[in-house]
């Protein structure tokens, strides 16, 4: 054994290495291993480490759940050993699975950013990607919008302006998508979740919603090729001839679409959804209430 790697706790003066070091000297007349402490991995925000008596675990069974080796490989080791790790299975997976396809992207370009080695030592078992390129949070936003279904999913994607990324990482994006449904049944917040409504949900509008509802329907129905950026500035647009706030606009579609005030970035929302079936339901809604 040449490096042995053991807990902070073993490493105080005196303790469990130094006695070790001591038999391997004198009883075997061997060079002990070179230490490696390592520190704890907590959960984020717990000033206290993993336990399971505790209730505050999370095992790697479980985090393989909602990532593929290769990043939890990463997460550990792009930290100095003797650091606390703290682990956020929530919102700080979007981060964490993003940090790490950006890194990718950067090592497969030629260039070497920092924790390129940590990236190399964490994929070094294969040479299948195991992250697309599409980002991790618009994967969630387009996995609800199409109900599960992962060959809507893909049609989502490809309106939605991926078209690439479909043809040339499907098999990964569709690995990927398992992740994202143990992640959402399991971790993700409340904040990141949605359902769209399959019944139009009853909102009173005033009279500049109704305004701004009726005009973005109109822009719609004329210009059929809007993506997610041009979703966007319609909506923007729609919201300021009705004389709405842009944040009204966006609760306003949030209700009628998903029945909450909050939801992803509404533009690419918009975008990604079925042309008549939105079209539909805006119209439905000017006309009602």
């Amino acid at each position: 054994v040449d490096v042995e790697p053991y807990g902070k706790e073993h490493a105080t003066k005196g303790g469990s290495y130094d006695t070790g070091a001591e038999f391997v000297d004198k009883v075997f007349e061997a060079k002990a291993p070179t230490p490696l402490p390592y520190d704890t991995v907590n959960m984020v925000g717990d000033t206290k480490k993993m336990s399971s008596s505790l209730g505050n675990l999370v095992t790697p069974g479980q985090a393989l759940e909602i990532m593929p080796p290769e990043i939890l490989r990463f997460f550990i080791l792009r930290s100095l050993p003797k650091r606390v790790v703290y682990f956020d299975p929530g919102l700080g997976l979007y981060n964490l699975v993003d940090e790490y396809a950006k890194l990718e992207a950067a090592v497969d370009g030629g260039l070497h950013p920092e924790f390129e080695q940590a990236y190399r030592v964490a994929a070094a078992t294969g040479e299948q990607k195991v992250i697309s390129s599409v980002p991790f949070n618009h994967l969630v936003s387009v996995y609800q919008t199409a109900q599960g279904d992962v060959a809507v999913v893909k049609t989502v994607l490809e309106r939605g302006g991926y078209h690439d990324q479909v043809a040339q990482e499907w098999p990964v994006i569709e690995r990927e998508l398992a992740f994202v449904a143990r992640w959402l049944t399991t971790y993700a917040p409340d904040s990141v979740k949605f359902e769209v409504q399959a019944e139009l949900p009853h909102v009173a509008l005033s009279d500049e919603q109704r305004q701004f509802v009726t005009t973005l329907a109109e822009t719609i129905a004329t210009e059929s090729d809007l993506n997610g950026q041009g979703m966007h500035d319609a909506i923007y647009a729609a919201s300021l001839s009705a004389n709405l706030k842009p944040a009204q606009a966006f609760t306003t579609l949030y209700q009628l679409i998903l029945g909450q005030d909050k939801g992803p970035k509404a533009g690419f929302f918009l975008s990604s959804l079925d042309r008549p079936w939105l079209l539909e339901r805006l119209q439905s809604a000017a006309a009602s209430f």
